[in-house]
């Protein structure tokens, strides 16, 4: 790899060009069906016998239909076949033969990425030679972005692959709209105007810039009706003010007659208020991955465009892995490179736009047992990168982190890869500032406690089963962690944010890199399946995350104010006390009531405790439930 990169230094020294690519066709939709051909022209080093060209699609057209396992079977043997790959050239007296590998052009390997190698055969190329390779009867990505193909030349035949001076470009454009996405802030002042967006989506989450349709926007407890039409110049996005005159529970109704049949699609509920709050609601997906990471594809770009643009996310952080995607002790350094981290941290420096969208710098250190797979979090927009090679254990990554403003999460605390590897968490190792919270649940499934009705192996997303032991949330609870409860999706194709994915809420007093940085370290904070649903839990007017004692004779009284997104199941009080967890009160619900305040005196209170509030609505959303938890309150601290 170092000789490539001196031979890229020195070949336009000397004015030779190792040939140009271009693509017969560069724009399609999402899983479009074709035959995609790259063309390229040799260059004034010609490319001798042994030579070739190495040609590497994005790791997004090897993954077929969608998901993390399912890679093309590309081919090269039956072009009445899907996946068939085939390369001809101008000059009859030469022939290729074609190598599928995994190693790319920069050397890095990826559990997605298949690279194609023509080696020439029989007779070499000269100057101004025509090369065409044909990727046939495949399905373009299903991820709508602008990405390179890269080639590279070994022209000597040494088997040093030089990289062409300019990479041909790809366009992914979205599909057709099949639902809207409305988004409305959580928290408003009467009278005062909160933003409403309107988001369309296609089959596969992508924003669908083509909609052109007609909308009706209304609230009638408000007397609010609007109409739009969307234009070209729209791109699928609609955005406008609201002002509600009446303090309470609100929400908009959104439908476009040609959508859906005609349904309405509701907005998350808003809380109007007579005067500005001190804290307000934002929500955020602080664990997704990309194309950085060797098990995820899509670019760093178009994960913060889909968190601001498509989700609508208040926070975001980009937590690509720290390892190489073997997980092997002889791979540690194959996870984000240099160069990578750097565009990391660019991103989060490009995209902050403080009272609009927050980004916070991070990447997840991945380890086994016992320490397990943890996110790290910085409260600056430049940081070190604390590798597992050099630093192994939880407890000498957080030496490291002492002298930074950072926190670590874990997640999937309690998860086994296909029943024979655990990166479970052992929660005897504490640090009460770097540790702040638990990853209560991702796209993984529930990491609240063993064998919930949202366990690991009850969702599709990887290969896995539940490990049984103390490594879940509440054992962490229990064994003395001050932890706030958080969500995140872990979704691996650069769309944070969805609906079904997991997000987190804090409560902050403004929309700030620091405020939500500080909101985290007090936990103030609650986790949703990714449902924007209100939830205020107080025990004698705290709020979550305090930790207080109760006075002699002091009564506890617990108060809860939900309003969800859909009619509400049950909600429930958990309480930990002594060494045992019990349901210490549960409300069902037969009605349709979304909106709903419920206050319960705890005659058993004594000594220390914690509780916590965790509430289901009715109904699935992409086949998952839809559940919210509450960070702890502690009481006898």
């Amino acid at each position: 790899m170092f000789l490539a990169m001196l031979l890229t230094l020195y070949y336009p020294c000397l004015g030779l060009d190792l040939g140009k690519a271009w693509l017969e066709k560069n724009m399609a939709e999402v899983n479009e069906q074709g035959d995609w051909l790259l063309h390229f022209e040799v260059g004034t080093m010609g490319i001798a016998k042994g030579g070739g060209i190495r040609i590497q699609f994005p790791p997004t057209w090897c993954v077929h239909p969608w998901g993390k396992r399912n890679l093309k079977e590309i081919q090269t043997t039956n072009p009445e076949l899907p996946h068939y790959i085939s390369a001809r050239t101008n000059r009859t007296e030469t022939s290729f033969e074609i190598l599928i590998g995994k190693e790319g052009i920069d050397g890095q390997q990826d559990r997605f990425q298949k690279v194609f190698t023509l080696l020439v055969r029989d007779q070499a190329l000269l100057p101004g030679d025509k090369v065409s390779f044909c990727f046939a009867n495949t399905p373009a990505p299903l991820i709508s972005e602008t990405d390179a193909i890269r080639v590279a030349v070994d022209p000597s035949g040494n088997e040093t692959f030089i990289p062409i001076d300019d990479f041909p470009e790809f366009t992914i454009k979205s599909g057709k709209e099949e639902r809207l996405l409305v988004f409305l802030p959580s928290d408003g002042v009467k009278g005062k105007p909160v933003r409403l967006k309107i988001i369309p989506l296609d089959q596969y989450n992508n924003l669908a810039t083509s909609y052109f349709g007609d909308i009706e926007i209304s609230c009638p407890s408000q007397g609010i009706q609007k109409t739009h039409s969307l234009s070209e110049e729209d791109k699928g996005v609609y955005s406008t003010d609201i002002e509600f005159s009446e303090p309470g529970i609100h929400r908009i109704l959104v439908r476009d007659k040609k959508l859906g049949n005609g349904k309405f699609f509701e907005s998350n509920p808003v809380k109007i208020v007579e005067h500005k709050p001190e804290l307000k609601r934002f929500w955020g997906d602080i664990h997704s991955h990309c194309g950085i990471s060797k098990d995820g594809v899509g670019r760093a770009e178009t994960a913060f465009s889909n968190a601001r643009d498509v989700f609508c996310l208040d926070f975001y952080a980009l937590t690509d892995h720290s390892v190489g995607d073997k997980c092997a002790l002889d791979d540690w350094t194959k996870g984000i490179t240099p160069e990578e981290w750097e565009l990391t941290q660019k991103l989060v420096r490009d995209f902050y736009m403080p009272h609009e969208f927050v980004t916070i710098l991070g990447y997840e250190w991945s380890s086994p047992a016992p320490y397990g797979n943890n996110n790290v979090y910085f409260k600056t927009d430049s940081a070190p990168f604390f590798d597992l090679k050099h630093y192994p254990t939880i407890q000498s990554l957080w030496e490291q982190l002492e002298n930074w403003e950072a926190f670590t999460v874990p997640h999937h605390t309690g998860i086994m890869w296909r029943g024979i590897n655990s990166p479970f968490v052992d929660w005897s190792f504490k640090h009460e500032r770097l540790r702040a919270g638990v990853e209560l649940y991702s796209l993984h499934g529930s990491s609240e406690f063993f064998n919930s009705s949202m366990r690991y192996e009850n969702y599709d997303f990887t290969p896995t089963t539940s490990n049984f032991g103390p490594y879940y949330a509440r054992d962490g609870w229990a064994a003395g962690n001050y932890l706030a409860a958080i969500a995140s999706s872990d979704n691996h194709t650069a769309h944070p944010g969805q609906p079904h994915g997991g997000i987190s809420c804090v409560l902050a007093p403004q929309l700030t890199r620091e405020a939500i940085f500080d909101a985290f370290m007090n936990r103030r904070t609650y986790a949703t399946t990714g449902a924007r649903i209100l939830l205020d839990f107080r025990i004698n007017g705290k709020m979550v995350g305090e930790r207080f004692a109760l006075s002699p004779g002091e009564k506890l009284n617990i108060t809860i104010e939900v309003s969800g997104t859909a009619p509400l199941e049950y909600v429930e009080i958990m309480r930990f006390k002594g060494k045992t967890w019990q349901i210490a009160q549960r409300w069902e619900f037969e009605k349709h009531e979304k909106d709903i305040s419920l206050s319960w005196n705890d005659k058993d209170a004594s000594g220390k405790c914690l509780y916590y509030c965790r509430l289901k609505q009715k109904g699935k959303y992409f086949e998952r439930d839809v559940m919210a938890w509450s960070t702890p309150i502690w009481i006898g601290e």
